[in-house]
């Protein structure tokens, strides 16, 4: 957990300088955006250009943060504020630091020291080098961090920076968890935690302090537990304890990275003590919060965790599938150690499959692997052990140097609250003596100014009475005589003002009733005209209809006859021509039904006679009538309308209606086709629809037909060149006008269209 305890401390070093702003929630085209756009060389295009290569350090992009950063510092370099510099160089060595390119990092730390003045900015050298000691301590070099810290610590102490000195302890604890000397580490760890409570108990080095401890507790030996007074029974539940206290805060400074390590952490002392709910809860929820901090080390360990749980749980297809996605993280980081458990625990899955070969090639690749640790690890520990002597050495001089500082710290603490309780003291007791004589003076004041008001008072009251008395008969004169022209001129007024009220109100109610009543008149006059332009359409298809469409069937009549009378005509010519007069004369019959019918309609009087028809059984008369139209195109005529279902309507209407809107709808389907009838249901309504699957109806012809302005509708031809008139249409419309019915047509989905006839039930 070095690298959430370097992030507390980087926020130390720069607290004094300048307000850092959060950039977090910010997407970079934003900020690239505002950068670009801001064209003057000055402090503020530094700050547009820290927080864009700040984002892509974030976005763990450093190669598209090198232009940026070079080009704040060829600008810092020019402005006369020196301190920039120190800035943009300690921004960069922060984001390499993120990343663990130490080299870089350390190189950048040692550039913006130099651009910084040790004997006015010690907040920011001291905490310049407690990055730098947190860099060796990651490398490890024990010795160069220890001396970094040091000359951190000096300076916090020197600056009495409680923050920066708790930092520091946080990290020689780390390092002491390097050396796996656990004693120490803990008590540095118990001092470090005791100034960040001191500081804020919700402060995030409260968080680090406490995962610290906790993994002391899971790791150490049982000597150094009872050292730490911690039974050994009893470490895992300390250890989630302290783990879960941390969550809070971890959430509350949006730290995803530290939140996602606590949950791992939480999850292993679960496991270890058999909860195996909790565990996989913690398992799953580290793993969502370190992809969301693409905090690819802790994922890794995570995935592979929960692998290894899902494989004692004998759940092998998802511990395959956890532990394969936490070791190909492992080989991209390059993680060897997590490596080395990922293949280990492949060959105990395989091997619990059956699958032996593939059992002992996993384990081969294990000790592979694990030699590679081994050989590492034991390069570590002698180096850890060449350091640790001179650790020792170095750490005799360093806890001298520290008691020292330590009581010099306590004595700096307790001599400053001693002199801010005195400072408190005295000026108590100035603000009191100073209320104190603010009251006096107030207290003469006030008395003053009572006897000068007692006089003034008397003498004022005296000289009232003398004018008073002459003035009383005077007023009372003047308010009889102004009284008496008041209440005449207020009578005259309220006349004046309701007469006027009136008539106001008489002239304004004769407009508004005038003004309604020719609205009317023109609403009705619009309405007959455009009743009588639609009587005058009808009237004037209606006779082309006439002199044409009824003209050729009589002709062929005619002509049929004088072939008959002229000779012989052989049988098949006859019933050929026979089929067409039949085709041309039922046209011609059904076009006469539809005039009569409508002519009826137009008649004065003329009311449908609505009872309760039997929808299904007219709904097949209909269908049989017209199943010769129907079998020329091969189209299928479905009826599903339950036979007795009934609505209120006119039997005669309601069959023209259904038997021109079935004839329309065989007339627009094509070869093969299919119709549909069916019978909806709406609250109270029953609906009729008809569905075929022709090709539909023009946006402006719909317009029309669902329009009930509108009774003239024009006709088109059939999917065969059959004709029509829009007689029936219109006629449809009317009838299911007068039996309080509604149609609608629409276009389907697909192809076709669907007209709807919604039936109302009677009133009661």
């Amino acid at each position: 957990m070095r690298k959430p305890i370097l992030c507390l401390l980087l926020l130390v070093a720069l607290k004094s300088y300048t307000q850092i702003r959060n950039i977090n929630n910010i997407p970079i085209d934003d900020l690239l955006k505002t950068c670009h756009n801001y064209r003057k060389e000055d402090s503020l295009k530094v700050t547009y250009l820290r927080d864009v290569f700040r984002k892509y350090f974030n976005l763990k992009q450093p190669e598209k943060a090198r232009p940026y950063f070079d080009s704040a510092i060829a600008i810092a370099k020019k402005v006369p504020a020196k301190d920039l510099l120190y800035l943009i160089y300690h921004r960069i060595a922060l984001g390499y630091h993120g990343l663990s390119n130490y080299e870089q990092a350390l190189y950048y730390y040692n550039t913006a020291l130099s651009y910084v003045k040790p004997e006015t900015d010690k907040n920011a050298v001291a905490g310049t080098y407690l990055n730098k000691g947190a860099i060796y301590m990651d490398m490890p070099d024990y010795i160069k961090s220890l001396e970094a810290h040091q000359q951190a610590i000096s300076i916090f102490n020197e600056i009495r920076n409680i923050v920066g000195l708790s930092s520091c302890y946080m990290n020689i604890a780390s390092l002491y968890s390097g050396l796996k000397q656990y004693r120490p580490c803990y008590d540095y760890t118990q001092k470090a935690l005791k100034l960040f409570l001191e500081i804020n108990p919700q402060s995030r080095g409260v968080a680090v302090a406490n995962e610290m401890l906790a993994k002391i507790y899971m790791q150490a030996p049982e000597p150094d537990l009872q050292y730490m007074k911690v039974n050994t029974t009893q470490k895992y539940n300390i250890a989630i304890s302290l783990l879960e206290q941390s969550i809070p805060i971890a959430e509350e400074q949006a730290d995803l990275s530290l939140k996602a390590s606590l949950l791992a952490d939480i999850g292993k002392a679960q496991e270890a003590i058999g909860h195996s709910k909790e565990a996989l809860t913690a398992y799953t929820n580290s793993i969502e919060e370190a992809q969301k901090a693409n905090e690819t080390l802790i994922l890794s360990d995570s995935y592979i965790s929960l692998g290894n749980f899902f494989l004692q749980q004998k759940d092998l297809q998802k511990a395959f599938i956890h532990v394969r996605t936490g070791y190909d993280i492992a080989k991209k980081i390059p993680a060897l150690t997590l490596q080395e458990e990922a293949l280990k625990i492949f060959s105990r899955l395989h091997e619990q499959s059956g699958r032996f070969d593939s059992s002992l090639i996993y384990y081969r690749s294990y000790i592979v692997m694990r030699d590679s640790v081994y050989n590492q690890e034991k390069e570590k520990e002698i180096t850890r052990k060449q350091q640790s002597l001179d650790f020792q050495i170095k750490e005799r001089d360093y806890k001298l140097q520290q008691q020292l500082t330590d009581e010099k710290l306590k004595q700096q603490i307790l001599l400053a609250k001693q002199q801010q309780q005195q400072l408190e003291l005295e000026r108590q007791r100035v603000q009191i003596a100073s209320k104190e004589k603010d009251l006096q003076k107030l207290t003469f004041l006030a008395k003053q100014a009572e006897l000068e008001n007692q006089r003034r008072q008397q003498a004022a009251l005296l000289k009232q009475e003398q004018l008073e008395s002459a003035l009383n008969e005077k007023l009372s004169k003047q308010q009889l005589a102004a009284k008496q022209t008041e209440i005449n001129l207020s009578r005259k007024k309220v006349l004046f003002v309701s007469l006027a009220a009136l008539l106001i109100l008489g002239a304004a109610v004769f407009i508004f009733y005038s003004r309604r009543k020719t609205v009317r008149l023109n609403q009705i006059i619009s309405t007959q005209k455009q009743s009588l332009e639609e009587l005058v359409h009808v009237k004037d298809k209606i006779f082309s209809v006439v002199s044409h469409d009824m003209r050729n069937p009589i002709n062929s009549l005619m002509a049929f006859t004088h072939l008959l009378d002229n000779g012989h005509i052989p049988r098949e010519k006859m019933i050929l021509y026979a089929s067409e007069l039949r085709n041309n004369l039922s046209y011609t019959s059904a076009l006469m039904e539809n005039l009569l019918n409508w002519a009826a309609s137009q008649m004065q009087g003329f009311t449908p006679r609505l009872e309760w028809v039997n929808a299904g059984d007219m709904a097949q008369q209909v269908i049989n009538s017209l199943q010769a139209a129907a079998d020329r195109k091969q189209v299928t005529i479905l009826n599903h309308i339950p036979e007795q279902t009934r609505v209120w309507a006119d039997k005669e209407m309601l069959s023209l209606i259904l038997r021109n809107i079935i004839s329309n709808a065989i007339k627009f389907s094509y070869q093969e086709g299919k119709l549909e009838l069916g019978v909806r249901t709406k609250g109270d309504a029953i609906a009729l629809f008809i569905k075929d699957e022709g090709t539909g109806i023009a946006p402006e012809k719909l317009e029309a037909i669902n329009n009930n302005m509108h009774t003239a509708i024009s006709s088109s031809y059939g999917t065969m060149k059959e004709k029509g008139t829009g007689l029936g249409l219109m006629l449809c419309k009317t009838f299911v006008y007068m039996m309080s019915a509604e149609l609608v047509a629409v276009n389907n989905a697909d192809k076709g269209s669907t007209f709807q006839i919604l039936f109302n039930k009677p009133a009661a």
